[in-house]
């Protein structure tokens, strides 16, 4: 058949042929290269991933986790609910005499379970005393550096009738046990 044709439509022939070839692939390397393309950029995304990775496994931290690090206070885990008490104790009344303040008591309060993951205790430790207004504010900017302390429970503080500066003060504050 192809010697029956003329020249002319062998040569139409075989440009319309080349151009449907290259028609397709225009069509699927245009896909295939976008495609690849894709492929491509996840791969870049997942070195730097792994450079994160790769940083934090080498202990050198990244400039993230020194941010978070210095915005959250220390922190010291759990452990047995005797050990946890004596701790927190000694360390806060470290920072009661740091401040300046004398407790008239120290004493903890009822302990409570939390229904959570892990099922830690609450410890409270409640402190009254009376001091300068003054004292207080050292105390409370003091606190973040317990290492043990969950947070503030609950705060009272009474101004003296005479003496503005002079304030009764009932502080609980909270850590957590096993």
């Amino acid at each position: 058949m192809w010697n029956k044709l003329s020249q002319r439509d062998r040569r139409a022939l075989l440009l319309g042929s080349v151009a449907i070839v290259v028609i397709f692939i225009y069509l699927f390397a245009g896909e295939w290269l976008t495609e690849w393309q894709l492929v491509r950029s996840d791969l870049k995304e997942m070195r730097v991933q792994l450079k994160a990775i790769e940083q934090q496994a080498a202990g050198k931290p990244t400039a993230r986790q020194i941010a978070t690090l210095t915005a959250v206070p220390k922190f010291e885990m759990p452990v047995k609910e005797e050990e946890q008490a004596v701790l927190f104790r000694n360390e806060f009344n470290e920072q009661i005499k740091q401040s300046g303040i004398k407790a008239k008591s120290l004493d903890y309060l009822a302990s409570k379970k939390i229904t959570g993951v892990g099922g830690y205790k609450t410890l409270r430790l409640q402190c009254k005393s009376r001091c300068n207004l003054s004292q207080v504010l050292d105390l409370l900017g003091n606190l973040n550096n317990n290492p043990y302390l969950v947070g503030v429970e609950e705060i009272q503080i009474r101004p003296d009738q005479r003496n503005r500066q002079e304030v009764d003060l009932t502080l609980t504050v909270s850590t957590f046990a096993k």
